[in-house]
């Protein structure tokens, strides 16, 4: 059997932050699944005093956001460039909003 090697030519440090932030958006969409399933205010009825999906929402985001503050901070991704990209998805996703006041 012949080995092939794919070379991405990313550091382990770049591929690290990358599976730190892969990781994290996950647990955004496990989050997101928790929410359309049962509610923003609903708790892991097998634990005591567990966060609303609220809040772990808001902590999952928190982590996506520190995420990418690391690889900003890495220099391999833009702060600049994602507030720009940011606006234009403000401006570009209305026309695909159903439900959403201006």
């Amino acid at each position: 059997m012949i080995e092939k090697v794919f070379d991405t030519g990313l550091t382990p440090a770049q591929n690290e932050l990358l599976l730190v932030l892969s990781e994290e958006c996950s647990d955004v969409i496990k989050a997101i699944c928790k929410i359309q399933r049962h509610g923003y205010d609903s708790t892991n009825p097998t634990k005591a005093n567990s966060p609303t999906n609220r809040e772990e929402l808001e902590r999952e985001l928190g982590d996506v956001k520190a995420a990418m503050q690391l690889l900003t901070n890495l220099g391999d991704i833009s702060k600049t460039n994602i507030c720009s990209f940011k606006q234009e998805k403000l401006i570009n996703v209305k026309q695909w909003l159903h439900f959403q006041n201006d």
